[in-house]
């Protein structure tokens, strides 16, 4: 199966913008909070501090209108945020296979790497609409040794209403549509039990995180990428000593 990945964001102590509205609406579990670039044609810059160097191989930034010719640089470093390139000039959008949804930004190290200021420079091309961007994270993947069981998929959940009218009609209260996504891990090690356990006890069923079914860019890595909270958090099953079987739900945010 391919391979999946499971980032819990670390904590941001701080994060700035060369220019547009308050970046720190970025930082909310909600998407729908988004900073606002001012003009488009020319970069903008976000500096991240969190506060204390730490582990990653992620970073994230989801819920833009970036066009189809968007750019971005990410670095990072401890001591300032140009000592290690993770990309240059790559093409910012994550393709999709299904429809133009909202475009996210999405690099991943081979390796975790120490970091305590990220770097994410990003160019709208001129012309388009200025860039808005919804949600800002960065973490350490989890990412089981032997994958995921086949058997998964995803749910559209649609959030609207319905009543059936005695015209034989409907009255309609239109809500959003999202979807969720539901996976089983098997065969899991029991360090990756504990590590799986202390992310749903941080995390619940309250604060998101970001789930990747495949983080290969290919088409349909949009559709592939979850922000969102765990919606069922089911028992874990021990198969045998040193061998563990999870089930898991997310649900997307919007």
């Amino acid at each position: 199966m391919k391979t999946l990945c499971m980032v819990p964001p670390v904590s941001i102590a701080a994060i700035t913008a060369s220019r547009g509205s308050d970046p720190s609406r970025m930082l909310t579990n909600d998407p729908k909070e988004v900073w606002v670039d001012s003009l488009a044609g020319s970069a903008v810059t976000f500096n991240i501090d969190l506060g204390s160097p730490q582990s990653l191989d992620t970073v994230f930034l989801g819920f833009t209108n970036a066009a189809d010719a968007a750019t971005w640089t990410v670095s990072s470093g401890v001591a300032g945020p140009t000592e290690q390139v993770w990309t240059s000039a790559a093409v910012f959008p994550s393709p999709y296979k299904i429809a133009a949804r909202p475009r996210h930004g999405f690099v991943q190290l081979a390796g975790a790497a120490m970091a305590r200021y990220v770097r994410i420079t990003i160019t709208q091309p001129a012309g388009s609409q200025p860039l808005y961007a919804g949600v800002v994270a960065v973490g350490a993947a989890f990412v089981p040794t032997w994958g995921r069981e086949y058997g998964s998929g995803r749910t559209p959940i649609d959030t609207g209403s319905r009543e059936r009218l005695p015209s034989g009609g409907f009255g309609i209260s239109p809500g959003a549509i999202k979807s969720s996504w539901s996976w089983t891990m098997g065969d899991l090690l029991d360090d990756e039990v504990d590590t799986l356990f202390a992310m749903a006890m941080a995390f619940g069923q309250s604060y998101a995180l970001l789930t990747i079914e495949d983080p290969d860019s290919t088409p349909g890595l949009a559709e592939r990428i979850h922000w969102g909270v765990f919606d069922k958090l089911e028992a874990y099953e021990r198969l045998a000593p040193g061998a563990t079987k999870w089930a898991f739900t997310v649900e997307d945010w919007v």
